[in-house]
């Protein structure tokens, strides 16, 4: 197999017909319709199938992608690694994905450190809080709360985020302060959307308390706007909660831990460029433990 023929499929998968794929890669149709079928002779299977709406790949076809994107990923880091040789080596683009409440609070204020000792480097924060796909090249970099199982992917722990319940003062005020996990069957639940929430509470979205529940968010920032407005109790992050002027610790409920992981592909994890970006992500996180374990 001619591992160049790969790019014809990544082109084909992006731009849907031969005839767009020539143009990005500046060769002519026949050109592209050769070098696919190249690649499907050499691999024994069809890679894509022609429908009215454009080519579409097989599952064989997505199989294959997804390791010419990995390739793609590693070839374009060799390029930036020699081209920086005799300069600093940590130049390029590196793209971080993390939680924004999170980017906002640990990354994002360490960039102008970082630019001053890599001006060549750029990093390019992703902010969401779905697990995005590092293996197929929509990141470089991933800070999260789940260590991947299997996969090209490699991961640290790098160190714990704590979360708590709270509630407004003029909430508590008018309801009270709960005493055991049982009073809060008389409060009114502010709630992830969807099973599950943060680590150590997740039994607020079951029952019998899922019959309390009052407000839905898909993100802790708007449970922690809807708790700050005095519309009932919430689990979320003490690096939230600690920072909210508005809002209480309910301590009798406890406290709720998850590990913190970098992620970063076995690929990508040797080039100078992501250790730099891994190494600030770590130092970030250590120099804001108090604060992430709602000690600050």
């Amino acid at each position: 197999m001619d591992w160049n023929d790969l790019r014809y499929l990544l082109a084909i998968s992006e731009k849907g017909s031969l005839a767009r794929a020539s143009e990005e890669l500046g060769v002519t149709k026949a050109t592209t319709s050769r070098r696919l079928a190249a690649l499907e002779e050499a691999l024994g299977v069809a890679l894509v199938e022609r429908r009215p709406e454009g080519m579409i790949l097989t599952p064989a076809g997505l199989e294959v992608l997804r390791t010419a994107k990995s390739v793609d990923v590693a070839v374009k880091g060799l390029a930036t690694t020699l081209t920086s040789q005799g300069t600093d080596p940590a130049r390029g683009v590196v793209r971080l994905t993390a939680p924004p409440w999170l980017s906002d609070r640990l990354i994002t204020p360490m960039l102008p450190r970082l630019r001053e000792t890599h001006p060549g480097l750029e990093v390019q924060i992703l902010g969401t809080s779905k697990l995005v796909n590092l293996e197929e090249g929509d990141a470089d970099i991933g800070l999260r709360n789940v260590r991947p199982n299997k996969g090209q992917l490699v991961s640290r722990r790098v160190g714990e985020l704590a979360g708590c319940i709270y509630g407004s003062e003029l909430y508590l005020n008018r309801r009270g302060m709960p005493n055991q996990k049982e009073d809060l069957m008389t409060h009114d639940l502010l709630a992830y959307q969807g099973l599950g929430g943060m680590p150590g509470f997740e039994w607020i979205s079951s029952e019998p308390y899922s019959t309390r529940i009052v407000f839905r968010a898909d993100d802790p920032t708007g449970l922690t706007a809807a708790a700050a407005a005095g519309m009932g109790l919430t689990a979320i992050p003490c690096i939230l909660g600690e920072t909210d002027p508005q809002l209480r610790r309910v301590e009798s409920l406890g406290v709720g831990f998850s590990p913190l992981y970098v992620v970063t592909t076995e690929a990508l994890r040797n080039l100078e460029r992501i250790r730099v970006v891994l190494r600030l992500v770590e130092d970030s996180v250590r120099d804001n433990q108090a604060i992430l374990l709602g000690r600050g």
